[in-house]
């Protein structure tokens, strides 16, 4: 059965107090596991980049959850499509350690297509996971 991958990224709401993002890591870790999604969630400080691949479904109401979800702010699908197999084997949250803004998360958002899955899999040692 074809999985359906999606790369997204978002920004924290302004808003939304940073002892927030811990819930929102745990609650993605749980909900992930029962709906059988894989991937990698990442925080840098300020925005969330998302990779994430299951069912069909299961994606699609997630990300319809995290578009309603006040506490992101700007979000943009970088990457989608249906893969026969998933990229990663379980679902990891952790931390994007940047040095300068040129560095984060941000710059992904000039990214499109396999070109920001690939941008986002080169990074994958800077994350604490």
């Amino acid at each position: 059965m074809p999985h359906h991958e999606v790369l997204y990224i978002s920004d924290l709401s302004a808003e939304t107090n940073t002892n927030e993002v811990a819930k929102i890591l745990v609650r993605a870790r749980t909900k992930s596991q029962w709906q059988g999604i894989v991937g990698r969630l990442l925080f840098d400080g300020a925005r969330f980049v998302h990779m994430l691949s299951g069912p069909y479904d299961a994606v699609a109401e997630l990300m319809q959850c995290i578009r309603a979800d006040g506490r992101h702010r700007n979000l943009s699908i970088l990457h989608e499509e249906s893969v026969a197999t998933p990229r990663f084997a379980d679902f990891k949250v952790g931390y994007w350690y940047v040095d300068n803004e040129a560095q984060s998360a941000a710059e992904l958002r000039r990214h499109k297509g396999v070109d920001a899955v690939n941008a986002f899999l080169a990074r994958e040692a800077e994350f604490d996971l």
